[in-house]
């Protein structure tokens, strides 16, 4: 009944695991559709661009851009421009709005002009500030402001050009600029080529993050699909099969068979069981010894570390006060045999071919009374 059971369960994972074979191929199919109808998608949009990019709406758009920036430099230009002039005034006018004769009004202008020249002169509409310039000259001639020798023509000759033909021509000049910008920019509205291109690359720039995203997916799906942990190969037959089989119906396979010829095989051997700890001199050369051993008889050899949790609960189980300490128990002496200390290797192959069967104990000689520690009898505790 159990085998019937067994044979039902592998059957069903079997048919678990093929289902869901199937499901990732489908699923990677769908995905491989999704990725050609993408692809299509963006040879179109890549087509479409460049139509664009060669159409005379986009060349007299990308000239509306040039004219633009030109505007821009020529706005600049025109503002370093009159911001040079006043700068070289600026001393000067200072002094002339400490002077008691300055009026409120042409104080305020003046603070105006220093905070800001171009937008003072933009909303000086009667050009007030050409009658504080030539006030200034006039307290400059007649020694009201102090201003060194070397500087009065140059500060005059400034005066002098700043007149209002040179002021009312700037005013014209920058308002004309101004309204080609404004006439630019409604003509860069209406043009919406530029609109339909960002459109376009901002499709093509999501289309290439969900190729990345379903190439991914493919990726990992594949990866699960073809996975080693999802395989193994069949301990009998050589054949591929699922890492979760425990029965091959092919080849009659059985896991728990194979386990059991295992504990069969460890059945035969005797076990050396060495108790360490990392800061013993002696251990080592204790555990060594009992590896050299393995090589000459059917033995295996299990090392417990005391500095561990495990160590610590299994020392404590067995009664173990200092270290090296060695248990051998096996197949012919089922009693377990302990010993203290780093034994010779003739006393220790002694015990272990007694466990063996292959000597007996001698008791009379008293061979093991100063060799052996008191044997503890601890015979299922050891495995």
């Amino acid at each position: 009944m159990e085998r019937e059971n067994n044979e039902i369960k592998n059957l069903e994972n079997e048919e678990e695991f093929n289902k869901e074979k199937e499901i990732l191929i489908i699923d990677l199919d769908k995905n491989k559709k999704d990725l050609f109808e993408l692809e299509k998608r963006e040879d179109y949009l890549i087509k479409k661009k460049e139509q664009i990019i060669n159409s005379e709406k986009y060349i007299f758009s990308n000239n509306l851009d040039i004219k633009q920036k030109e505007i821009t430099i020529d706005l600049s230009k025109m503002k370093e421009k009159i911001v040079s002039d006043f700068s070289k005034l600026k001393k000067s006018l200072k002094k002339y709005q400490r002077l008691d004769m300055t009026s409120e009004f042409e104080k305020k202008l003046i603070d105006n002009y220093i905070a800001n020249e171009l937008e003072a002169l933009l909303i000086d509409s009667n050009l007030k500030i050409i009658d504080i310039l030539n006030n200034l000259s006039r307290a400059i001639s007649e020694e009201k402001i102090s201003v060194k020798d070397k500087i009065i023509n140059r500060i005059k000759e400034q005066i002098k050009k700043m007149n209002y033909e040179y002021l009312t021509d700037f005013i014209k000049k920058y308002n004309l600029i101004i309204e080609n910008k404004k006439k630019l920019e409604s003509e860069m509205q209406k043009n919406d080529v530029k609109k339909d291109l960002d459109k376009i690359e901002k499709e093509i720039h999501e289309i290439k993050n969900l190729q990345s995203s379903i190439k991914l997916e493919n990726d990992l799906m594949k990866q699960k699909l073809v996975s080693k942990e999802k395989w193994k190969k069949c301990p009998r037959c050589g054949k591929e099969i699922p890492n979760n089989w425990k029965h091959h119906l092919k080849c009659g396979w059985k896991e728990n068979e194979e386990e059991s010829r295992e504990q069969e095989s460890d059945s035969k051997k005797s076990k050396i069981m060495v108790f360490t700890s990392p800061t013993c001199p002696h251990c080592l050369p204790a555990l060594n010894l009992a590896k050299q051993i393995k090589k000459e008889r059917n033995v295996k050899v299990i090392e417990v570390n005391t500095a561990t949790p495990h160590g610590q609960k299994k020392a404590k189980q067995m009664g173990i006060m200092a270290v090296p300490t060695i248990f051998v128990k096996g197949p012919a002496y089922p009693q377990v045999i302990g010993l203290k200390g780093l034994p010779s290797k003739k006393g220790l192959l002694k015990i272990v071919d007694i466990s063996l069967g292959i000597e007996e104990w001698e008791k009379s000689k008293g061979f093991f009374k100063n060799l052996f520690s008191k044997i503890k009898k601890k015979s299922n505790k050891s495995d």
